[in-house]
């Protein structure tokens, strides 16, 4: 029970043909690497999925902890109501989660919100499977990557108390700012923090995301270091094997997928 493995990867809308229309061939890399991590998922048989958006609700002073029994929701705000997915909430994990939480990190209930791209594009990667998958969605705060990594803790907790088998995904792009052309611009901090994100995931040294300066993630222009910072917290106390499967950034935005597993024992 509790957690099987832990993942980081991209929510790009563009990595579904439906959206991409001929663009997704850019990063068949990350598409290539998704399909692999998601049969490795279902290979690991989870009782739930636990998905850290930074495209979810925010909360500056807490984190969010959805719920509901269900949720759906589709790429409409990118012009394609189509596909739109609908997964089951993990009610009682959930619940657990905000107990184990209270004396680590402010958290929050948040029901009856849509699904945002940030979990969408994961579960994109499940759709023949949504019927029987169940999910928990979190959202990170603005509070230190110190208390992102407490609430880590308190959700692996929860998820050993409540005997559940789980997979967190920290959803979430590195820079946005690597090319001139980029959403953001061009700053020479995007490549140096891309490739901080990289070394950390090559070492097997989650911990690492923890002592990034602020300075260089804000000037980088990222968005999944708050979701990377809950992974840590998650994988603390074990010995982790992690590996880097795909990067890259042709559109300007870093892309990474990658795993780690914790040591049995």
């Amino acid at each position: 029970m509790g957690l099987q493995a832990a993942y980081i990867v991209p929510p790009p809308p563009l990595i579904l043909p439906e959206i991409g229309r001929g663009e997704e061939r850019k990063i068949q890399r990350t598409i290539d690497a998704y399909q692999k991590i998601a049969i490795e998922i279902l290979d690991k048989n989870p009782d739930t999925i636990v998905i850290a958006s930074p495209h979810a609700p925010i909360r500056p002073e807490g984190f969010l902890v959805f719920e509901g029994k269900a949720a759906q929701g589709d790429f409409a705000m990118f012009g394609h109501p189509r596909p739109s997915f609908r997964v089951a909430y993990d009610t009682a994990l959930a619940r657990k989660i905000r107990e184990e939480a209270d004396n680590k990190a402010i958290t929050k209930e948040y029901k009856m919100v849509p699904l945002d791209h940030g979990t969408l594009v994961p579960l994109s990667f499940f759709r023949e499977h949504l019927d029987t998958l169940r999910i928990v969605l979190v959202a990170p705060s603005h509070l230190s990557l110190s208390r992102h990594a407490g609430f880590g803790k308190a959700l692996r907790r929860a998820a050993e108390k409540e005997k559940r088998r789980i997979v967190f995904i920290a959803s979430g792009d590195l820079s946005h700012r690597l090319t001139h052309d980029g959403p953001y611009g061009y700053a020479k901090e995007g490549a140096q923090f891309d490739d901080l994100i990289c070394d950390i995931i090559e070492k097997s040294r989650p911990e690492g995301f923890l002592q990034i300066d602020r300075r260089l993630s804000v000037r980088a222009g990222e968005c999944g270091l708050r979701p990377f910072a809950m992974l840590a917290g998650v994988l603390e106390g074990s010995a982790v094997e992690s590996r880097l499967h795909s990067y890259e950034g042709p559109f300007g935005v870093g892309y990474a997928v990658a795993s780690f597993h914790p040591a049995e024992g």
